[in-house]
């Protein structure tokens, strides 16, 4: 920092980055200035060897799945078609005088945990990418040119099996820095040339050489991953001479350890604040060890020392704070509140049976991430609490009750609504039999919630993340 500053007192420019975290994805997109067909998306390999280490290439291998990859969410799909389609109409409106791009964009993002940042863009095919999905396309290739030249454009000209792809580049000892050239190499023994592409080679004497950078690669199909990954790997193999590549690319192994490590990068961080039992809290404690919910408990915060939240995090060997609360202002007991919160960098507030109000300070912090749940469906019933929500329930004659998870905001039960689930009243209920009805289904809401912000990055009532995720796409 210090020295950016001197940098801008000097009178220069400072480029700032956001660093991204999580899986890199490429996803390109048939453009003719006007309508958009998008490929399948890809997984580039950029380092040279096994276990993505080494330096950095131009790309030692890649895959792509029937639908989506193994890491990603259909969210995230979405995300990157909408960032191809505004950078097309972002050029067209720099032109200025009506001129369109109308060729290949291809777009390199990153899985966040905040949704799908945007790396670099190119205006051409990618490169091992290019590969994957050509050998799953269909259609007419000229077509979709011409298409595009002639703006016209549309998905029905367009189609691409439903297969799986890899590919993997087999490069001269030395690749990238410093590799060694001019060495023969043998493709007498593959298979199947169709699926064979020659790269940096030269016909010297008659033979076959290397010249230095990636020489060939080969790419297959198949019905999963793993079945194109064992048939590529095969017919690498098949190609001789003084070359190396990347065995592990597209095998379960590697597949299994980005979707490991991008749960890591979208693992919800929750931190649970609480006066009582904690019922609610067991239910959430069973989905994530059941693997239902990618979250994590990082804190259980209860302003009675004694409570049985307290002890019920302590058997579960969660952090468990207490924070004492009788006679302080409201303000300095929620900043005490804020400061274990805020150290275990939590991305969701629960409150489970807290039997405070909230400071609308507290409320401001965490706007938009922090939910309680209200025994009723809200607006119904309320204000109330306990047995008199249960009991309001009988007396208004309501045929169906239920939980609401809703945010929380300085107006009490006023928050938007997150999730809601229902039960049936039944004729012989009271306010007791009501209240276990919907107790049982407190657990599950909260659940429901966590699995939302997992699945979209963000929740109703959350118009600040929204918006900025409105405005990374459209940037």
């Amino acid at each position: 920092v210090a020295f950016a500053q001197e940098i801008v007192a000097a009178g220069q420019q400072v480029v700032v980055e956001e660093k991204l975290v999580g899986e890199e994805f490429s996803l390109m997109t048939f453009c003719d200035g006007t309508h958009f067909v998008h490929m399948p998306p890809v997984q580039d390999h950029k380092r040279a060897y096994v276990g993505d280490t080494g330096p950095n290439t131009g790309g030692m291998g890649s895959y792509s799945a029937p639908d989506l990859l193994p890491f990603m969410t259909a969210a995230d799909l979405e995300a990157a078609k909408k960032i191809n389609e505004h950078m097309a109409t972002a050029l067209k409106q720099h032109a200025g005088d009506g001129s369109v791009f109308k060729g290949v964009l291809y777009g390199a993002f990153m899985c966040t945990k905040t949704g799908v940042g945007c790396i670099e863009f190119n205006a051409r095919l990618g490169d091992p990418e290019a590969l994957n999905v050509l050998a799953l396309l269909t259609s007419d290739f000229l077509a979709i040119l011409e298409a595009i030249a002639s703006g016209t454009l549309s998905q029905d000209l367009v189609t691409f099996s439903p297969k799986a792809t890899v590919v993997k580049y087999l490069c001269p000892f030395g690749y990238p820095n410093d590799p060694q050239k001019g060495q023969p190499i043998d493709i007498s023994g593959v298979q199947n040339p169709a699926g064979l592409f020659l790269g940096a080679v030269d016909m010297v004497e008659g033979k076959l050489v290397e010249t230095g950078s990636r020489t060939c690669a080969v790419v297959s199909t198949g019905a999963s991953i793993s079945e194109a990954q064992a048939a590529c790997e095969q017919e690498v193999r098949r190609v001789k001479g003084s070359l190396f590549h990347r065995p592990d690319i597209g095998t379960d192994k590697v597949i299994a350890e980005r979707v490991a490590r991008q749960r890591g990068v979208r693992r919800i961080r929750v931190g649970v604040v609480g006066s009582t039992r904690g019922s609610s809290l067991q239910p959430i404690l069973y989905a994530i060890h059941d693997g239902e919910i990618n979250a994590e408990i990082c804190v259980v915060v209860s302003n009675i020392k004694a409570s049985y939240i307290l002890q019920r995090a302590r058997v579960n060997n969660l952090k468990a704070v207490h924070i004492p609360g009788k006679g302080r202002a409201r303000e300095d007991f929620d900043r005490d509140v804020t400061a274990a919160l805020a150290a275990e960098r939590v991305d969701l507030v629960l409150l489970v049976g807290f039997m405070r109000i909230v400071s609308g300070e507290f409320c401001r912090r965490w706007h938009g991430r922090m939910i309680n749940v209200h025994p009723s469906l809200l607006p119904k019933h309320a204000n109330l609490m306990d047995l008199q929500v249960h009991q309001s329930v009988l007396d208004a004659g309501d045929t169906e009750t239920g939980c609401t998870v809703h945010q929380v905001i300085e107006e009490v039960d006023g928050g938007a609504t997150v999730v809601q689930l229902k039960v049936a009243v039944e004729k012989d209920d009271t306010a007791e039999t009501l209240k276990a009805k919907v107790q049982a289904l407190e657990g599950q809401g909260l659940i429901s919630a966590i699995k939302m912000l997992e699945d979209s990055g963000t929740l109703p009532g959350d118009e600040e993340e929204g918006n900025k995720r409105q405005k990374r796409e459209a940037s």
